[in-house]
């Protein structure tokens, strides 16, 4: 068993920041305006929306423009900030408090200052968006939904919205409805890219990878800077079995994203992969410095370095994952096969029961569960765990090899005979234990032949 093979799949919140090349044609003020981190002087006011009756517009939108050249081109947040809070006190004009929920970082006060500006303006849809995106990053999708309902009821062709709604259904568990609003929002806007990546991540949800590949395609046509569509087609890729090409995504993806440790997770699991250890150790390390509360990548790491022939060292890493989530199977049966490499039989056996315990439908715990039973002189519970990992994975070499070596040692002659032959039935022919499923063919034949004289 590969410890790398139960880990769960890491997947990042979609990142719906990402400015695209150009202004969407049916958002006009599109995602990738309301929260970029580099907003642009240039169609700021179509990004404010309309202005006030009897307002000085360009004047209003002059000042505002200085503002955020002061916060995004000089870097002087705070004062900014300020001016944009006292712009709005005195005005009321709902632009201000939206801009201060874009840049402040204060905990809170972000949805705070949009509904704020919704106060002012109910119907304004940047606020409203930002509003959604907000719930929708803080993991409240019910609520994002709510919000993003309200505002595609009254601007049912804003494309950026319905791309958000479409991964807050999915974060609710409604694919179908996912799909639909992804869907169309392609078919408002073909060139939006956030709407080609949300149709990429649902299609290869629903096995569809070659459909979510084309769509990655015109997502970074569109934008090579979204990170998020390198990370995904990675794992395509990975799980085609196109290995190379999903190395040199998750590399992209950490050049847009060098502090994700998502990002050296991937693609420390994906080296692993591909043998290439030293390499996997390298990321791995490199996550758990970024990211060090992930008990899964510890067990990974913990394998990486059993192949590398660090066995202290992994069982470390193991022991670490399960004080971190004591629950986690794969640790405890990394743990146990480290201990049974090392020997140690009855550390061996505690960590292999805690793993059957806690997922009892992996034929290889069993198995190794069983060769600990035998070296412990426990043979009636050797056979009983090669036989329930031959009713987990029917035609296991493995199996049948140990198997038959206990039935042999049991003298149990015929019986270990039949196994010897069903293990080089099922072998490949390649396969590294036929030596040892012949000799034991030979030793028990040998071993009948002698009773008979």
């Amino acid at each position: 068993m590969h410890g790398l093979g139960w880990a769960g799949r890491i997947i990042p919140m979609p990142f719906l920041g990402v400015r695209a090349s150009r202004m969407s044609r049916s958002g006009r003020f599109a995602d990738e305006e309301i929260g970029s981190p580099r907003p642009h002087r240039r169609g700021i006011g179509r990004i404010l929306g309309p202005p006030d009756p009897g307002a000085d517009e360009d004047e209003i939108q002059e000042k505002l423009a200085e503002i955020l050249d002061l916060i995004i081109h000089k870097g002087n947040t705070h004062p900014g900030l300020k001016i944009l809070r006292e712009e709005f006190e005195r005005s009321g004009r709902e632009e201000y408090a939206c801009w201060v929920a874009v840049f402040s970082n204060k905990r809170g006060e972000e949805p705070t200052w949009f509904q704020k500006a919704l106060a002012v303006a109910p119907g304004y849809v940047p606020a409203r968006y930002g509003l959604a995106r907000h719930l929708y990053g803080s993991g409240e999708g019910s609520k994002a939904l709510a919000e993003l309902d309200l505002l595609i009821s009254v601007r049912p062709d804003f494309v950026p919205a319905l791309a958000l709604r479409a991964y807050a259904k999915a974060s609710l568990r409604d694919l179908p409805g996912a799909m639909k609003d992804a869907g169309e929002a392609v078919r408002l806007d073909p060139e939006y890219p956030l709407a080609h990546m949300a149709m990429a991540d649902f299609t290869f949800q629903s096995g569809s990878a070659d459909v979510a590949l084309k769509h990655l395609e015109r997502t970074l046509e569109f934008c090579p800077s979204i990170a998020d569509a390198y990370e995904l087609r990675a794992r395509i890729l990975e799980s085609h079995g196109r290995l190379q090409e999903a190395e040199s995504d998750y590399s992209r993806f950490l050049e847009l994203h060098p502090k994700c440790a998502d990002g050296y997770y991937g693609r420390g699991r994906l080296r692993w992969r591909m043998e290439h250890h030293r390499e996997a150790l390298e990321d791995l390390d490199e996550a758990i410095r970024l990211s060090s509360d992930r008990a899964e990548m510890y067990s990974d790491r913990g394998m990486v370095k059993e192949r590398l022939g660090k066995t202290q060292e992994a069982i470390a890493d193991f022991t670490e994952a399960i004080r971190r989530k004591p629950g986690l199977t794969q640790a405890h049966y990394n743990r146990g096969s480290s201990y049974l490499r090392l020997q140690k039989y009855k550390e061996a056996l505690v960590d292999l029961d805690r793993s059957a315990q806690l997922d009892g439908g992996v034929a290889i715990v069993y198995l190794n569960r069983g060769i600990v039973r035998s070296a412990l002189s426990d043979s009636d519970g050797a056979l009983q765990d090669f036989s329930k990992a031959l009713e987990l994975q029917p035609g296991s070499p493995d199996a049948y090899l140990n198997r038959g070596d206990e039935r042999r040692l049991r003298r149990e002659h015929p019986f270990a005979i039949l196994d010897f032959l069903l293990c080089l039935r099922h072998a490949p022919v390649d396969w590294v234990g036929r030596p040892s499923a012949r000799r034991g063919v030979f030793l028990s034949c040998a071993a009948i032949v002698k009773l008979m004289m």
